[in-house]
């Protein structure tokens, strides 16, 4: 399983000084093989074939820890890195990251100070707001931010806010904030363009959501976030084989347990559909193909086994 693979990165100790100039690691991470690129960046700095003491090192091996969801063995790291670079707004924001995904709300919120514009550290310190039970002064913050004069600013804040109100308001505010957040030319790609497909999608507004997907597409913007809304647009849709490609697709793209899990949960789906429809050789092939899937979590191969076993039963027909 995933998480036994990954469980022994973090006791690789950091021993030897000497600086380097190029990490494999980083590379293979930057090529989405997450967990080889981090074994393999926690290798390097342990031979002393990178430094050990470089920030953005110790950033990229946070930020692989974290997708990885192992923000206990994240936290050193970025610490380090913004020990090192105070300065850095993105290092900072990967610690943030980690103490919050650690459910450190109150160490967030000590931190309050620190944040001095919008971005996903304002974004972290709304969410420990909510999880504390605090007055949401930092959604407030996003709120004033969406008048900004300047436009960078307001599409920042609309991005965050986007994901933060969703399910508190309706979908159709959602997916003007994602408008907002995407600016005049959606189809250029990045984050905010994915997240106003998933807006869309969960709106109801499949049409408009595969407009913008085929646009992306045709200007090469099809990074990991691309595939997973095109696999949340195909489930909309009951499109069961494009969900299955187009998981595959998002796990090339980035190997981390949600890409893992997705791929294991969209056949069993797909198997689940078919059992219901009497098709047993279909059924039974999705599902085989689920339970291959060794990475994925243990719950869902479990249910994908239980069914497997039930129909295996099924067409076996009575003991006699």
């Amino acid at each position: 399983m995933l998480p036994a693979l990954i469980s022994t990165l973090g006791a690789i100790a950091l021993l030897s000084p000497g600086w380097g100039f190029s990490s494999v690691g980083d590379s293979l991470m930057r090529e989405g093989r997450i967990l080889e690129g981090l074994s393999t960046l926690l290798e390097e700095m342990e031979s002393g074939a990178v430094s050990a003491d470089d920030p953005y090192l110790s950033y990229r091996a946070a930020w692989g820890f974290n997708r990885l969801e192992l923000p206990d063995s994240a936290l050193a790291f970025a610490r380090r890195a913004w020990d090192r670079r105070p300065q850095s707004e993105v290092y900072f924001a990967e610690y943030l990251r980690s103490l919050y995904g650690l459910g450190l709300y109150e160490r967030v919120l000590e931190l309050s100070d620190l944040v001095r514009g919008g971005g996903y550290p304002l974004y972290v310190l709304a969410r420990s707001e909510q999880a504390v039970g605090l007055e949401p002064a930092s959604m407030d913050r996003m709120v004033e931010l969406l008048g900004s004069p300047d436009d960078s600013t307001a599409m920042d804040a609309a991005l965050w806010l986007s994901i933060l109100l969703q399910g508190s308001v309706d979908p159709d505010s959602l997916v003007s904030l994602a408008m907002l957040a995407a600016g005049s030319d959606p189809s250029s790609g990045g984050f905010a363009s994915t997240r106003l497909v998933d807006a869309l999608i969960d709106a109801g507004m499949l049409e408009r959501a595969r407009e913008l997907l085929g646009m992306l597409r045709r200007n090469g913007c099809t990074d990991y976030y691309y595939w997973c809304c095109m696999s949340d647009l195909a489930r909309a849709e009951g499109d069961q084989e494009r969900r299955v490609w187009a998981c595959r697709r998002a796990l090339e793209r980035r190997e981390v347990p949600a890409s893992w899990n997705d791929l294991a949960w969209a056949p069993y789906t797909a198997g689940r559909e078919a059992a219901e429809k009497g098709d047993m050789v279909a059924a039974l092939g999705r599902l085989g193909e689920a339970s291959g899937l060794e990475y994925a979590s243990e719950e869902i191969l479990e249910r994908v086994d239980s069914l497997l076993a039930t129909l295996e039963a099924f067409r076996s027909g009575p003991a006699r």
